[in-house]
């Protein structure tokens, strides 16, 4: 074998660890939002979509007060 196959084997098997490294990563990723939405993580996200919405709400009640003594005043 010469030398350029050599290194092009080398490079083959570099590039096959990279992709199982990425492929196991991706892998634990989805385990972790998998137990997340297992233990209950959606219904933290709903209560955090309320809590903005709350949130939402209030800021335009505000507004609309601060408007309104604007054009009254």
């Amino acid at each position: 074998m010469s030398e350029y196959e050599l290194v092009d084997n080398r490079i083959e098997e570099e590039i096959e660890e990279l992709e199982s490294k990425k492929e196991d990563r991706e892998n634990s990723k989805l385990k972790e939002e998998y137990e997340i939405y297992e233990k209950g993580g959606l219904k933290e996200i709903y209560m955090e979509i309320i809590i903005h919405l709350i949130l939402i709400f209030i800021i335009l009640i505000f507004l609309s007060i601060v408007g309104l003594l604007i054009v009254l005043l």
